[in-house]
């Protein structure tokens, strides 16, 4: 009886800080004068989920924080990480340049709780590592990732940069979420 009562305390445990799905990172290739450089990454087979918690872009390097623009996309639609930081105007390939601080470390996006991004790349180069809310375009508002639930599938993070004249990476990155559980 006292093992079996462990064994689900142990159980209850570990759902209740999630589960983390890992892919691969890349390089951030230049804007030519009509075409944005883009890199894109897959998570697979990432389960069922119940929640989402946070997307986090692992290791990003790249100067000029407003050339890009960082997008996942999965079985339920897609969300808006970040766009252009500081740039408030419409996107086009080589036009205005955004805020002109560079990203140096892990960048954590989460619905709401976390930090502006945009404020903080108007007062740090580089922007300060951490969490942020996800952002939509021409502002620092919160638009949220993904409420609710969603179905087993893959994931794709996408770097764009819409801007010539310096490149950059990122090492990798990561789904924070809780998996559907499996029946018993």
């Amino acid at each position: 009886m006292k093992r079996l009562a462990v064994l689900s305390f142990a159980a209850v445990s570990a759902a209740s800080f999630g589960q983390v799905w890992s892919g691969g990172g890349g390089s951030v290739p230049d804007a030519t004068a009509t075409t944005a450089g883009s890199v894109s990454s897959t998570i697979a087979g990432v389960p069922g989920l119940t929640s989402l918690s946070s997307i986090a872009i692992l290791g990003l390097t790249h100067s000029w924080c407003g050339d890009l623009i960082a997008t996942v996309s999965g079985p339920s639609g897609s969300a808006t990480l970040f766009v252009r930081i500081g740039r408030t105007t419409a996107n086009a390939i080589g036009s205005p340049f955004g805020d002109s601080s560079n990203f140096a470390g892990d960048y954590v996006f989460v619905d709401s709780g976390g930090g502006d991004i945009w404020a903080n790349a108007l007062a740090n180069d580089p922007v300060t590592p951490g969490s942020y809310n996800a952002t939509g375009g021409q502002s620092g508002a919160a638009t949220g990732l993904f409420p609710g639930s969603h179905a087993a599938g893959n994931w794709t993070l996408t770097v764009e940069d819409w801007a010539g004249g310096d490149t950059g990476s990122f090492q990798g990155w990561e789904i924070r979420g809780t998996a559907v559980p499996e029946p018993a």
